[in-house]
């Protein structure tokens, strides 16, 4: 094997390794198109009339890897939100992105056939480090989602993670119940993620609240009461979005300040440190799995004004509002 092979899986083992420091991160956005209308989609996917844009195209893609290869030291490349596997080049972007340095993360719906997940697989090899399938029983047939599953579970690397996920409503509680202990008697974990209803999470009956409080996603419980606002975060220096048109940002969206540039205009730049949250809420939970949130630092209310004071929110009422909003919590 060359020294550089050897080097690159180095580092991807030290990356696999459980860190309280901050994991580096991209999640490529290659398609906002989806096979599925989930009536809780937070893409708001049921609604058919939204614009979408389709594919990112090979223009982008390139641009794209090409700044991907330029990044110092090892990243995870997540391809989520919306169904990434049905652009035409996943697997192509995938294979690019496993000779580099850096390593991919899927979240899906998992409505590829065998066949590309088994090629998925052969492709990324130990470079594969997650898979999370998400499991939307008014979309998909529960019993093949099971056995897809297993099988899944069987080929895959033994270095890659593989969970199962699913939204939790009022209505589907017993039956989500069922298929967690079929799952589990596999080897499979499952774990469940909150309803957001209107942006916020939503309160479930007492019996719910206490089956699920130890069963949730990474960081759900966290990200469902607490407030980021004022604290130091990486986004923007250590992780960013990047959407299919090659626009990039802070994260998702939830801050005026997030803009970082557009990668195909070759007006991409990242932040040079870490700076305050804006967002009141998080539901980024990428920020907080990847230890990207510096909790233990105080909110500084001088380094928040500061930061907007030099930031691209110039206007004056937001900035005032901003600084309320620390002010009162």
């Amino acid at each position: 094997m060359a020294k550089s092979e050897c080097l690159i899986k180095d580092e991807h083992m030290m990356l696999k390794q459980k860190s309280t420091g901050p994991i580096k991160g991209i999640h490529w956005q290659i398609t906002d198109t989806c096979n599925y209308q989930c009536e809780y989609c937070i893409d708001r996917q049921l609604n058919r009339k939204s614009f979408r844009s389709g594919f990112s195209d090979q223009i982008t893609i390139s641009k794209v890897l090409d700044a991907i290869r330029q990044l110092p030291g090892s990243w995870q490349i997540k391809f989520g939100n919306n169904e990434s596997t049905l652009h035409p080049q996943f697997l192509d972007i995938c294979k690019e992105i496993s000779n580099s340095r850096h390593t991919i993360c899927l979240a899906t719906n998992f409505s590829s056939s065998r066949n590309k997940l088994k090629k998925l697989i052969d492709i990324c090899g130990v470079k594969l480090d997650f898979v999370t399938a998400s499991l939307h029983l008014s979309q998909t047939d529960v019993e093949e989602f099971i056995e897809k599953s297993i099988w899944f579970n069987t080929v895959k690397n033994s270095h890659t993670e593989f969970i199962v996920t699913n939204v939790m409503t009022k209505e589907n509680f017993d039956k989500l119940t069922l298929i967690r202990n079929k799952l589990d008697k596999q080897g499979i974990e499952f774990r469940f993620q909150i309803l957001k209803d209107k942006g916020k999470y939503v309160t479930y009956p007492e019996e719910i609240e206490k089956y699920i409080e130890d069963k949730l996603s990474a960081n759900q419980e966290l990200l469902r009461s607490k407030s980021f606002f004022g604290k130091e975060c990486y986004t923007g220096n250590l992780y960013f979005v990047i959407d299919l048109n090659g626009n990039a940002y802070r994260c998702y969206r939830m801050m005026k300040d997030g803009y970082l540039g557009n990668i195909v205009k070759g007006t991409f730049a990242r932040y040079s440190e870490p700076t305050p949250c804006l967002a009141l809420k998080c539901a980024c939970a990428l920020a907080v799995d990847n230890n990207l949130v510096l909790f233990r630092e105080r909110r500084n209310i001088a380094r928040i004004t500061k930061y907007l004071s030099h930031s691209h929110v110039f206007d004056m009422k937001l900035r005032k509002r901003t600084i309320k909003r620390f002010i009162n919590q």
